[in-house]
């Protein structure tokens, strides 16, 4: 460049142009443009069958971590099974006499401020009595509500001779046709040799049911 060329006033040697900004609407499109893009595949991916619960989630954590304070311990090894690998007569399934129980009595704690979404229980399917050595199976059968959901998983906690389930923040949606029911297993190396009561917490009561294991 000549040096007697007259320089750009304000003008640093080497900065680059200004760049023009976006106008504002070119913006909101963008947005606008995405929001669409992931509600659409949010919508193609989603599991039609599942619904999430974040308040009962954070209640039933809650809830997990009040019965350790009162000397509940939690039982992960037990859990959700799709299907029974034996007949029910084999497992010695029944509709077992459901009582109704004093929550906080019960318990040990208040858990009214606790509870997840209230369900209807229908009935309970399982063995009056459990060889030892044996997993305990058993089905809880539910009344299906307006939203045609029901539990999709389940919480289990022992105490002594007491276990006391609840469902967590989950739900799957009833299928047409199909029985709306949890089965689950607990295994042999949790239960010893007694009478055991066995509680379902529903979120608005306390129902509970009794199974002996075997010498």
């Amino acid at each position: 460049m000549n040096q007697d060329e007259p320089k750009q006033p304000g003008a640093a040697p080497g900065t680059p142009p200004e760049k023009t900004p976006w106008p504002m609407s070119r913006v909101l499109l963008a947005i606008v443009a995405f929001v669409v893009f992931y509600t659409l595949v949010m919508i193609y991916f989603r599991k039609e069958t599942d619904m999430f619960y974040p308040y009962e989630e954070a209640q039933a954590e809650v809830l997990g971590i009040l019965l350790r304070a009162e000397g509940w311990e939690p039982l992960p090894e037990a859990y959700i099974i799709s299907e029974f690998r034996v007949s029910d007569e084999e497992l010695g399934l029944r509709e077992q006499e459901i009582s109704t129980f004093d929550k906080e009595e019960t318990i040990g704690l208040e858990i009214g401020e606790h509870s997840t979404t209230p369900l209807t229980l229908a009935a309970v399917r399982a063995p009056d009595t459990l060889a030892a050595g044996a997993p305990y199976q058993a089905e809880i059968l539910w009344e299906v509500k307006e939203d045609g959901a029901y539990p999709q998983g389940l919480n289990f906690f022992i105490r002594d001779r007491e276990i006391i389930i609840f469902p967590p923040h989950g739900r799957i949606r009833a299928v047409e046709n199909a029985v709306p029911a949890t089965r689950f297993l607990i295994p042999p190396e949790n239960l010893e040799p007694g009478e055991y009561l066995i509680f379902l917490y529903t979120g608005d009561g306390l129902r509970g049911w009794r199974t002996t294991v075997e010498e």
